[in-house]
């Protein structure tokens, strides 16, 4: 299972073309038959479920299960947010374009290049006074190797990240922010089954090699994640902090809740904090 949402996670880099990170593994960019997915994030209060979602994150999909929008909405009684995304295609179901909004009022403008095998080779995000763009570079065998931001129209490099891969998939990730002169590595470990149990994230000019944090995971006995667990290793601010994500399943495998708990401390008992609920419409 996290063999298929790992290749779907490389998919979707190629897809979107802008992720930052590894993003949200259960956003789900193309899905069959399914019309909407809709994400309540409910914080905990004296241990129960408490008042109106905090957060809301909705995904909507066309007759051909291609995403659509995208809308959130964040409402914690001193912040409010509300941002929106529209993708559009070309015939042959390629995004060529995304539209992000904010308020209503159109923020970015995103548009994309592929080459002859359908591969995203370059998205370019046109903002009101200057534009940035990301270049992807791949292998013989299709698999993304290179991803390089350029973060002005002068071409200025601000970021590389450099993917290598093992015969189970993803090895390690390397970034390079030329920023801060920064490298990170994100070092990867699998089971026999293929499922990714652990990401560590280390400082590479660190003399001493620390561990940033850490995300692990567990299966259940059908190959779904079962829990989710991150410990900031050493983050100024955050280090020690520790969070379990609990996933639970509706009959036809799809997600029904995640459980989030959260630490000051590993050596802290898990407290409550937040539950996010799923909700799906299908065609």
């Amino acid at each position: 299972m996290k063999k298929l949402i790992f290749i779907a996670f490389i998919l979707f880099i190629a897809f979107s073309c802008e992720k930052e990170d590894f993003g949200d593994e259960n956003e789900t960019p193309q899905e069959t038959n399914l019309k909407s997915k809709t994400i309540k994030t409910y914080p905990y209060k004296y241990g129960d479920v408490y008042g109106v979602p905090i957060i809301e994150k909705s995904w909507e999909y066309d007759s051909n299960g291609l995403l659509t929008k995208y809308i959130f909405n964040q409402d914690n009684g001193n912040y409010f947010n509300r941002d929106k995304e529209e993708y559009f295609y070309d015939e042959n179901n390629l995004l060529i374009e995304k539209k992000e909004y904010s308020f209503s009022s159109l923020d970015y403008r995103y548009t994309y290049e592929y080459n002859e095998k359908n591969q995203c080779t370059k998205m370019v995000q046109h903002g009101e006074y200057s534009s940035q763009s990301y270049i992807y570079e791949y292998d013989n065998n299709g698999f993304l190797k290179k991803e390089t931001w350029r973060f002005d129209d002068s071409g200025n490099i601000g970021r590389i990240k450099t993917f290598y891969k093992n015969q189970m998939g993803l090895d390690t990730l390397v970034i390079y922010d030329y920023s801060s002169s920064g490298v990170s590595e994100y070092r990867y470990k699998y089971d026999s089954k293929w499922n990714i149990l652990s990401c560590d994230i280390y400082k590479v000019e660190d003399a001493e090699n620390h561990n940033e944090y850490t995300n692990s995971y567990e299966y259940d006995e059908k190959g779904r994640i079962k829990r989710k667990t991150t410990v900031w290793e050493y983050v100024i601010n955050f280090n020690g902090y520790y969070y379990s994500y609990d996933y639970t399943y509706m009959d036809n495998d799809s997600i029904e809740s995640i459980d989030i708990d959260n630490a000051i401390n590993t050596d802290y008992q898990l407290e409550d904090w937040r539950i996010e609920k799923y909700e799906y419409e299908y065609y």
